[in-house]
């Protein structure tokens, strides 16, 4: 009788463990130096540049992007966005309104800087998103002058996306400079279920303790 209690409070304990958020995932593409251009006020329409991913969990915590001005003197504003993707394998769109919009940006340096947003927006796992940056959200410029460029990164999967203001994408043989990371979103509310089966688990240990004493 003994062990059939030691069971069931274990079984409690074990759903309630069951509830935590699961592992935290990152992509990682690491710069090198070389860059990816020109988008910006100067660029004839081209104002979308941005990294392609896969989820691989069910929210985005945060992702780095590596800009800088083409030529000294130049400066404009910038957002960074994401949306879900979709489409063929050379030509993608944006799909539904931005999951995110970032606070206005400034680019006014050659030198390469690193820009990281922090998100925290839900994902479906598995499905394809774009982490972009742009001078054009919705149409409007954030003004400035001038081209940016973005740093390229080694070790992804050449999934790298320039478009236009109409939201065609093309895909372009080099990755961005870019690292993310996701989880299964912060702090999580334990399931009522997971709450009740903990205390029985408690309760039937302290029952044990209890009884052992006796």
């Amino acid at each position: 009788m003994k062990a059939g209690r030691l069971s069931v409070a274990g079984l409690g304990l074990a759903a309630a463990v069951s509830a935590s958020p699961a592992m935290a995932q990152s992509i990682n593409y690491a710069s090198n130096g070389n860059f990816i251009g020109y988008w910006g006020p100067s660029s004839s329409g081209n104002q979308f540049y941005g990294e392609a991913f896969v989820a691989p969990n069910s929210n985005i915590a945060d992702f780095s992007l590596t800009v800088s001005t083409e030529s000294p003197g130049d400066s404009f504003n910038f957002v960074a966005q994401i949306y879900a993707f979709s489409g063929s394998s050379s030509n993608e769109t944006l799909v539904g309104p931005a999951l995110y919009t970032s606070a206005v940006q400034t680019i006014a340096s050659t030198d390469f800087t690193t820009f990281t947003f922090d998100p925290n927006v839900a994902l479906t796992q598995g499905d394809t998103y774009i982490a972009l940056v742009t001078n054009d959200p919705n149409g409007t410029s954030l003004g400035g002058s001038g081209y940016g460029i973005m740093e390229s990164g080694s070790g992804g999967p050449g999934q790298f996306y320039y478009g236009y203001a109409t939201g065609s994408f093309y895909k372009y043989g080099a990755d961005a400079a870019f690292v993310a990371d996701f989880n299964a979103g912060a702090n999580p509310v334990p399931e009522p279920a997971a709450v009740a089966l903990l205390g029985a688990g408690l309760v039937g240990l302290a029952g044990l303790r209890t009884r052992r004493r006796t």
